[in-house]
């Protein structure tokens, strides 16, 4: 079998408010951003680049659900995480293993694959200037190497720990990579339990090391989930859940240079000192935008408060810095600043349930808004910096594929959600034409052949046929389920075919 052409249906509904499930619920025209979207559900294969009205201009189809992150790189190109399909080794939460690259024509240009009995991918990537990529990867740690190092024998729950490591891929493409650089925790670690020991050390001098026994006792150690890299600083940003803290690597020489959410990771301040709770997504504001090197943060807040309702929360630091650009150190026995964010989304006194155990992110706009993934519940918010909502947008696609308008997805979790500019080095000079809603069905352009031609329109399907023999034809959807066949005879001309309303893929059957 093989694909000849890819219809666009587009059936036009008026919804009432009251009926809306998913894809755009709110929509101020005059305050929200005139942009692009990336979403990767996680219970999917295909991603999707939507506008602000929730139409699709562009999909990329994978043989893997992601292995969470998914970003556009200059040119228009996709670079996404994969998730093997069998289990694999190491399958903790936020696994991964596949690191792919796409066109924008959808064909596949590169893939590396790592996940084996000691090494997996996982959570996150993100591509360096030089072409490389940055990934966070578990490495696989004995316990005996673990005691070794500082752990005392009794604080071991598992027989091995996971070590948390970022590594630089150099692509070899169409196929494979080469690691060029390597960050450990490990390798960075101190503890103050075990003398002579080669981590042995003072917590509170060593402010640029982890602590061996903070984090979980149990294999998951840190849990890293997000990363970053800001070029002109040559530093990587690097959100380690189990901590609740974000820490600042210098790439050039492999130290932690700035760290903040959780002093008592470094023996400094008390419980009321901390500001986040097994966050998400650290990154810096992008040039251009408002606050511009200031770190944005999702904090999921699991934790923050004994009594429901929780609330999560978005955070914007502004990180101190001398008069060269150098993080401010404090001194003994004080924290890293600022002791308050710069800015924060925290909708407490809201209606609104705005609670993600895990997952999700945060992105600032170029007009001065934040878009705001809540993974969990699959939904986005773009807030003005007063943190009204300009925009809100649910996820139609869940575990068995989009969802039509009146109905509730399954799992449509996200992991995060990053924006685009037209005019942008990822979008210019690209055609963006509207495919269609996600929850509507039909997302890709109409295509023909040298025989066939196809006409769509009122809801049927058109099929001319000039060819010299019968033709068979299958009819899929989008998530790739069977929808019927349609059969051309020899010389029958035009047949006429009733669409359903999703959008489908016609592919020719072997004769």
């Amino acid at each position: 079998m093989y694909v000849i052409a890819v219809l666009l249906v587009v059936i036009q509904c008026t919804w009432v408010t009251s009926a809306q499930t998913v894809g755009v619920l709110q929509r101020d025209p005059a305050r929200v951003s005139n942009g692009y979207r990336l979403l990767a559900p996680v219970a999917g294969s295909v991603t999707y680049l939507i506008d602000n009205e929730g139409y699709a201009v562009r999909t990329w189809t994978s043989a893997y659900r992601p292995g969470q992150a998914a970003m556009l790189l200059p040119g228009g190109r996709l670079l996404r995480t994969g998730n093997p399909n069998t289990p694999r080794p190491l399958d903790v939460g936020g696994a991964g293993g596949i690191l792919e690259e796409y066109d924008w024509d959808g064909n596949l240009t590169w893939t590396f694959e790592l996940a084996n009995d000691t090494m997996r991918l996982h959570h996150d990537v993100t591509m360096l200037p030089n072409g490389n990529v940055l990934a966070l990867l578990w490495q696989r740690i004995p316990s005996a190497r673990m005691v070794a190092l500082g752990r005392e024998a009794a604080s071991m729950s598992a027989p091995f720990v996971l070590d948390e490591v970022i590594v630089e891929i150099r692509p070899t493409r169409p196929v494979g990579g080469e690691i060029v650089w390597r960050w450990s925790a490990l390798e960075n670690a101190v503890q103050d339990r075990v003398p002579g020991a080669p981590t042995y050390g003072v917590i509170e001098e060593n402010w640029d090391k982890i602590d061996m026994y903070r984090g979980l006792q149990n294999q998951d150690w840190l849990h890293a989930n997000g990363v970053d890299y800001h070029p002109e600083r040559d530093e990587i940003a690097l959100s380690v859940r189990n901590l609740s803290e974000i820490v600042i690597i210098s790439r050039s020489t492999g130290r932690i240079v700035y760290r903040w959410g959780n002093p008592q990771n470094y023996g400094r301040g008390i419980p009321n000192d901390q500001r986040i709770w097994y966050q998400h997504n650290a990154q810096w504001v992008r040039p251009g935008r408002p606050g511009e090197g200031n770190i944005t943060i999702f904090s999921n807040n699991v934790g923050r408060g004994s009594m429901p309702p929780f609330t999560s929360s978005v955070e914007e630091i502004t990180p101190p810095l001398d008069a060269e650009g150098n993080y401010i150190v404090p001194a003994m026995p004080f924290a890293f600043d600022p002791p308050e964010p710069t800015w924060r989304y925290d909708p407490r006194q809201s209606v609104q349930q705005f609670f993600a155990p895990n997952v999700s992110g945060a992105d600032r706009l170029p007009n001065g808004n934040t878009l705001i993934c809540l993974g969990n519940q699959g939904t986005l918010y773009e807030v003005t910096p007063d943190s009204t909502i300009v925009w809100m947008y649910r996820n139609p696609h869940g575990n068995n594929g989009p969802v039509r308008q009146g109905e509730m997805p399954t799992n449509n979790m996200l992991f995060t959600v990053p924006w685009y500019d037209a005019n942008g080095e990822e979008l210019a000079g690209k055609t963006l034409n509207r495919m269609g809603r996600i929850e509507e069905g039909p997302l890709s352009v109409h295509e023909s052949t040298t025989n066939t031609s196809w006409l769509v329109a009122d809801g049927y399907l058109t099929i001319i046929d000039a060819s010299d023999r019968p033709r068979h034809f299958n009819a899929y959807d989008v998530v790739g389920r069977y929808l019927g066949s349609v059969i051309v005879p020899q010389g029958a001309g035009p047949q006429r075919v009733a669409l359903p309303r999703w959008s489908f893929v016609v592919s020719e059957a072997a004769p």
